[in-house]
């Protein structure tokens, strides 16, 4: 177990383009979150799902009543976007770091978790972010919660922005590590479009 590791899984928005609330999408008869709890659950003894309103947080709840996690309203801070459930995650989390990850990755790998988790503790990184070329990775990353917190303070409040790359400017110590080998290409397909889960090839082993 993870013991120092507390878990954001961002479930709010408007789910626009997929045209109905993606986080209880079905596949093979199972919600679309819940493949990435069951996978998380057994390792992360604090998991926080965020959500934008009373209606997901009741849909949510009667989802996934079998799982011990904690359904939380984003802050009201008068914006939408994922930055807000990103916050909030990070404020309601118990632990003094935190693995933010998007409801739609249902593919997470548990080994690239605790490739990121070992790199952050051991070497006492601010975040560890997975890249690819130019393009980052910042909703299935892991961040130390503190020092999170106060960056996204200071993007949200000070400069007026709602832009992640801004965070992870203001985070001074942090790696990039490249996607693949330790963190497989696969484990970061998300969801955008109900067309998409039919192109899903689902992994159910901890790869």
């Amino acid at each position: 177990m993870f013991e120092r590791l507390s878990c954001n899984i961002l479930a709010g928005g408007d789910s626009s383009r997929f045209g109905s609330y993606k986080a209880l999408a079905l596949i093979n008869s199972k919600f679309l979150i819940t493949y990435i709890i069951a996978k998380l659950t057994p390792l992360i003894p604090d998991i926080v799902i965020t959500v934008s309103d009373d209606k997901q947080e009741r849909m949510l709840r009667d989802a996934i009543k079998e799982f011990n996690v904690r359904i939380v309203i984003d802050k009201p801070l008068g914006i939408k976007a994922a930055i807000v459930g990103f916050y909030t995650g990070l404020i309601e989390s118990k632990n003094d770091y935190v693995l933010q990850i998007a409801c739609d990755m249902p593919n997470i790998s548990v080994k690239c978790v605790e490739y990121m988790y070992g790199e952050i503790i051991n070497h006492k990184y601010d975040a560890v972010i997975p890249k690819w070329n130019n393009h980052i990775e910042p909703l299935h990353a892991i961040y130390d919660r503190g020092k999170t917190i106060k960056a996204v303070e200071e993007v949200l409040y000070l400069d007026k922005r709602l832009d992640f790359r801004a965070v992870i400017d203001k985070i001074n110590k942090k790696i990039f590590i490249p996607i693949g080998g330790k963190c497989p290409e696969e484990s970061f397909y998300n969801i955008n479009y109900k067309h998409e889960l039919l192109n899903l090839n689902l992994r159910h082993d901890n790869y």
